[in-house]
């Protein structure tokens, strides 16, 4: 906490400089490229936080990396090393976009989907970023493909917000088969990247696959979130050929990845 709280007193002064400058936006762009340098390399990060590495390589490190800076970075920096708190860039650069953002009415926002947005996804994220704050919003897209049926929205420093869509999502996936349907082939479930299951039932019952199919998938349809009744449940432990232990274990309804495919392609 006091790391934080004097990372913050640090940005408060260099946007102050910054104001009467008239810089602040550029040194809001450097402040990006630190942030963002610090971030990506885990190297870097370790050598501006490490007790062992010595001052006056820490000041070279960024001489070299950040030689391009506006005045008043390079003497935010100086100022760090003559304190002993160069630990603090990266949370310094981090205070100092939130504080910009906030002299300016703006404000940051991420959004993580399994797949490249489209632009009716888009479309649907903005309108929804409408509801969640008057500022002026920019936003970050992230593809994270353990992400599935929906999107996740983090708007400002802490407030995160998780949204599932009330449509579906039209997707190309690609899992490895963990169970069929025993008696007609007509469902199947995968075994996703993220350690989760997702049952997959067949557009209208046009097609089955394989009792004793395995291996790895692709399905090609409609991704969504569903509530599976305690019923249904059961039916299909039935059908995987559970036992009549394991299926009278099931006692309350679950919340999963469900896809509807209309098309599957198997790996031979």
């Amino acid at each position: 906490m006091s790391g934080t709280r004097a990372a913050i007193r640090y940005a408060k002064a260099i946007l102050s400089v910054a104001e009467d400058n008239k810089t602040s936006a550029k040194i809001q762009q450097d402040m990006n490229q630190i942030a963002n340098a610090i971030a990506s390399n885990p190297a870097l990060n370790e050598v501006l936080k490490s007790p062992v590495v010595k001052l006056s390589e820490k000041t070279t490190v960024f001489d070299k990396l950040f030689s391009k800076m506006n005045p008043e970075v390079t003497s935010l920096f100086n100022v760090l090393a003559l304190n002993k708190r160069v630990d603090l860039l990266e949370q310094i650069a981090l205070q100092f976009n939130r504080l910009y953002d906030e002299l300016n009415k703006k404000e940051q926002a991420t959004v993580t989907t399994a797949v490249p947005m489209t632009e009716a996804l888009e479309e649907k994220v903005m309108a929804k970023l409408k509801t969640l704050s008057s500022k002026e919003v920019t936003l970050t897209k992230i593809v994270d493909e353990t992400i599935l049926g929906g999107f996740i929205l983090r708007v400002g420093d802490q407030h995160e917000k998780a949204i599932n869509l009330g449509d579906t999502l039209q997707l190309t996936l690609k899992g490895n088969i963990k169970d069929v349907c025993s008696k007609k082939g007509c469902w199947m479930t995968l075994s996703m990247p993220n350690e989760t299951d997702m049952m997959v039932r067949f557009k209208d019952y046009g097609f089955f696959v394989p009792l004793d199919a395995s291996g790895e998938v692709i399905v090609n349809g409609k991704a969504f979130f569903s509530e599976t009744s305690i019923e249904d449940l059961r039916h299909y432990a039935e059908d995987a050929g559970a036992s009549a232990e394991d299926i009278a274990a099931i006692v309350s309804p679950k919340v999963s990845y469900n896809f509807e495919a209309d098309g599957v392609l198997i790996s031979q």
